[in-house]
């Protein structure tokens, strides 16, 4: 946005993200409120491609620990072999699958959800980042064989291939993606070695997307089920029913959250919160609705359990 000179805060207020940690880079955003903000820049901007735009800023090796992490395998088949297992870490809502085929190989994602309003610039966004991650090992002149896209276009590619590439360009797919030469998967990738991974490889359930949506907001009071199946792009009813396949509930999710992180707020040993700010952090109403909580969870108030940590 900077780079735009203008006031983001007007653009997130009007997408929703304002709610939302989006200073934390490894916060989750829902995907729905992110494509509302790419769009209304777009459009307001006369941006066609924010890609294009912001290309500077979109390097792989940016991309947090998860970035790294891809980065730091022996060789690039690795690389894209732990793309595809925790693909789900960066983004929850998208699928990668990897090929093999003869001389020709495929990194390809699709969508989960069906909203399109703004999925095109996030598309696009996504390919910058495969084709820049692919370079970081076999060099910045290098262009894939093909090119796959959900979007109809891809203006201004032009500018990211290599003078003379005869990169093809497929559009309207159903998965997007990049197709390269197999012979480049022995290529090895600079990153420092790194043998344990902190993430699962277990896809997040629903329940877990929404305790991570729950960790990023910093509205003034929880959102309401309505708010978070409309983040997740479906109907109430859809998402009670989900809930009820995992066997909870969206107040059975609230309460537990607020458990957890109460006890994690209350462990703090270098500056342990006040009651009163742990239940601003917690979204309460006042702090006696958490002391409430807090001894219906464990027996004891939250002043007691403290003490008796930090003693």
């Amino acid at each position: 946005m900077d780079g735009l000179n203008i006031d983001s805060k007007e653009y997130l207020r009007a997408a929703g993200l304002h709610q939302f940690n989006i200073h934390d880079q490894e916060s989750y955003l829902p995907a729905t409120l992110v494509y509302s903000l790419l769009a209304q820049v777009s459009k307001r901007e006369q941006i066609e491609n924010l890609g294009s735009f912001f290309s500077e800023y979109l390097k792989f090796n940016r991309l947090s620990d998860w970035g790294q992490m891809i980065l730091s395998t022996p060789n690039l088949l690795t690389s894209l072999e732990i793309g595809v297992r925790f693909n789900h870490v960066l983004c929850t809502h998208q699928r990668a699958e990897f090929h093999i085929k003869d001389t020709t190989s495929s990194y390809l994602w699709s969508y989960d959800d069906n909203q399109a309003y703004g999925k095109e610039q996030v598309d696009y966004t996504n390919l910058l980042y495969a084709i820049d991650g692919i370079r970081i090992g076999v060099g910045s002149n290098w262009s894939p064989l093909e090119i796959h896209t959900i979007c109809a276009d891809l203006p201004d590619l032009d500018r990211f291939l290599p003078h003379g590439a005869k990169t093809i360009i497929r559009t309207n797919q159903e998965k997007s993606g990049i197709v390269f030469e197999t012979s480049l998967l022995s290529t090895s990738m600079p990153g420092k070695p790194q043998v344990n991974y902190e993430y699962s490889d277990q896809e997040l359930s629903i329940r877990n997307k929404i305790y991570c949506l729950l960790d990023a907001w910093c509205g003034g009071s929880l959102p309401v089920i309505d708010v978070i199946a409309e983040m997740g792009s479906m109907s109430r009813v859809t998402l009670y029913r989900k809930l009820h396949h995992e066997g909870t509930s969206y107040m059975d999710i609230v309460d537990n959250w607020r458990f957890v992180k109460a006890l994690k707020l209350l462990n703090v040993q270098d500056r342990p919160s006040s009651i009163k700010e742990v239940s601003q952090m917690l979204k309460y109403s006042n702090p006696s609705n958490f002391e409430r909580s807090f001894k219906r969870w464990t027996g004891t108030t939250p002043a007691r359990f403290r003490d008796s940590i930090l003693r």
